[in-house]
């Protein structure tokens, strides 16, 4: 093996540490920033800290280039090009996200940023089409980072978004409050 051998074998090992690296410099960029940002916005510091571990969390999973963190349970798709991200339509989008324990994993992965982000802000409709739209996006970035593009997981993450966002409108306070009240 080449020079050129050994330096795409550095480059691959350290992208596929890269989804760790950010997961851990998310959470301790969350505690930094906790308590200031909590007491200008009013909120828990412990729940900043949460809507930027649930942020980091779905990036370090989704938009980190190479393996996935759960490829071990999907099958590869052959064809990475856009028309494969929709292939089949929404019965296959909606039949994949039960059969395939990654469907269930990529609705869970977006729970947390949904509840978090709904406590947050008091919008759980904006939090829902954000949420949405990001998953969108990542879906789409995938495409260019040599990473699986399935429309199913659009479907899964929004699922997962809206469940998040049911839960904080269901147990939280999530009423709008004039300014300058505390939360």
């Amino acid at each position: 093996m080449g020079l050129v051998g050994y330096l795409e074998q550095f480059v691959t090992g350290v992208l596929r540490e890269l989804g760790s690296l950010v997961l851990v410099a998310g959470v301790v960029v969350g505690a930094l920033v906790a308590r200031p940002v909590g007491r200008r916005r009013h909120r828990s510091p412990w729940l900043v800290l949460a809507v930027v571990a649930s942020l980091t969390l779905v990036a370090a999973t989704t938009l980190v280039p190479g393996a996935s963190v759960w490829q071990f349970l999907r099958d590869p798709i052959e064809d990475p090009s856009p028309r494969s991200c929709v292939a089949g339509g929404v019965r296959r989008m909606v039949s994949t996200l039960w059969a395939d324990p990654g469907g269930l994993l990529n609705v869970a992965l977006f729970v947390p940023a949904g509840l978090t982000l709904t406590l947050w802000t008091r919008r759980p409709l904006r939090v829902l089409l954000a949420l949405s739209t990001a998953s969108l996006g990542i879906e789409t970035v995938q495409l260019l980072i040599d990473r699986q593009c399935q429309a199913g997981d659009w479907l899964a993450n929004t699922l997962g978004a809206a469940v998040g966002v049911g839960l904080a409108a269901y147990g939280g306070d999530t009423r709008r409050r004039p300014s300058g009240s505390p939360a």
